[in-house]
């Protein structure tokens, strides 16, 4: 299953990244590259990344998570990890012994509201990089929104 995510703000300068499905080679690079251009902007100084509907990720989004976190710390942006005690992603981090590399929460806290209604929903496409631009089957392009684009609640 193509996995999606979903973006929302729920407080000044804290970005919910919400994502479900697969997170894998053909579409880790995008969630990493949306992740990328979330944190280039001032505003933002918390990222807080849902995974715990994550049904499978391979290294390749265990890179994305790495990369994300390392210009997190470049950017002095706290970068929060939410996953599924015992979940895919909880045995990827177990089994690669980078758990500790991240600010993991195991359950979900309080503190992150579920998804609002209105929170901008993103398909999880795969990376561009070096093919042609491709459409979905509506006819609109694969690319991802730019920031502005993004509706926060």
């Amino acid at each position: 299953m193509a996995g999606k995510w979903i973006t929302w703000s729920d407080q000044p300068g804290r970005l919910v990244v919400w994502v479900d499905g697969e997170v894998d080679i053909d579409n880790a690079g995008a969630l990493r590259d949306f992740l990328a251009g979330e944190l280039a902007h001032a505003d933002i100084t918390h990222v807080v990344l849902d995974l715990s509907a994550v049904t499978f990720m391979d290294t390749s989004g265990l890179h994305a998570l790495m990369a994300t976190s390392r210009r997190a710390d470049l950017l002095t942006c706290e970068f929060t990890l939410i996953l599924e005690p015992g979940g895919p992603v909880t045995r990827l981090l177990e089994l690669s012994r980078t758990s500790g590399q991240f600010r993991v929460h195991t359950p979900k806290p309080a503190a992150i509201p579920a998804v609002p209604p209105t929170a901008t929903r993103i398909p999880v496409l795969p990376s561009q990089r070096g093919a042609e631009p491709s459409t979905t089957p509506a006819g609109q392009p694969t690319t991802l929104p730019h920031r502005r684009e993004v509706t926060r609640v």
